[in-house]
């Protein structure tokens, strides 16, 4: 995807997510109008899009935190005792709901962050009424605490049905497709007939830092060594690559040598990419994978 273009889609869903502000999924849409920015990037897929929006909400809520973790969580804080919903609030920062729902639960009702217990009440809201009532749930509202409780209960479950991205049903949903590619992956090299070893076989030898599949033999992919190929189910830029995913590139480098990230659902073309790490956006046709016994 040219680096314009990709700029393009940012704005449009800005713009989208902006002029949905207020509107509690009146609705009952799940998603913000992308079909018409699809119209306007006939070359882009919705798995691209999106993955494009998702990485956007994360983003953007990260990016209100940083102002000042106490000024952000003040204001969120403020906005939910005052009356706003949830899903209201994380319209107004672009934001998915479960992530500004998740931090208002953290905050109110956990005086230590327990992630896993966190975790557990996003997945079975109504958990969160058997766990004892925080000093700072108590400080904020003494005698409505409980209905507090009772609100971000309500609250979770409504951001859980209308979040299609960072909802528990999502992150599931996104693992299975992650799983879906990597066996397509795999089925693409049996039908190559490039032998190789997944990242399981890998484990199982006692290896740490283990991409998806490696090969005993290095493959040349137009022109490049290849000892290895990761695959993202994902749309990578430049804060997805250097941001996050980089580091663990580097690391199979320094362990296997050069490789591949096969991210499915596109990259920037002109991405700055570590020198021994082929970006692409799908499986190499079959006359530009070169075996040792060809070369």
């Amino acid at each position: 995807m040219r680096r314009d273009e990709f700029g393009h889609i940012i704005e449009d869903l800005s713009a989208i997510l902006r002029s949905s502000e207020g509107d509690e999924d009146a609705t009952g849409s799940k998603y913000p109008d992308l079909d018409s920015i699809l119209d306007r990037h006939p070359g882009v897929t919705l798995e691209t899009l999106l993955s494009i929006y998702s990485q956007h909400g994360i983003r953007r809520f990260r990016a209100f935190m940083k102002r000042s973790l106490y000024d952000s969580q003040y204001e969120l804080t403020r906005r939910y005792m005052r009356g706003e919903g949830a899903v209201k609030i994380s319209r107004s920062i672009d934001t998915p709901p479960i992530v500004v729902v998740r931090q208002l639960v953290t905050w109110l009702c956990f005086d230590d962050e327990k992630k896993p217990e966190i975790s557990r009440c996003i997945k079975e809201p109504p958990r969160l009424l058997t766990l004892p009532t925080s000093a700072r749930l108590e400080a904020m509202a003494p005698r409505d605490a409980q209905h507090l409780k009772l609100r971000l209960v309500a609250d979770l479950e409504h951001c859980a049905a209308v979040d299609p991205l960072c909802s528990p049903y999502a992150d599931t949903l996104r693992h299975s497709i992650g799983v879906e590619y990597e066996e397509l992956l795999q089925r693409r090299l049996h039908g190559a007939g490039v032998p190789f070893r997944t990242e399981d076989d890998l484990r199982a030898e006692g290896r740490a830092k283990t991409p998806d599949v490696w090969f005993d033999v290095p493959i040349g992919v137009n022109g490049k060594v290849v000892n290895w190929i990761d695959s993202k189910a994902s749309f990578c830029d430049d804060e997805a690559y250097i941001g996050k995913d980089e580091e663990q590139f580097k690391g199979y480098v320094n362990r296997y040598g050069s490789g591949m990230v096969i991210y499915w659902f596109g990259l920037i073309d002109d991405l700055n990419a570590h020198p021994q790490i082929y970006l692409v956006d799908q499986f190499p046709a079959a006359g530009d994978i070169l075996q040792l016994a060809c070369i």
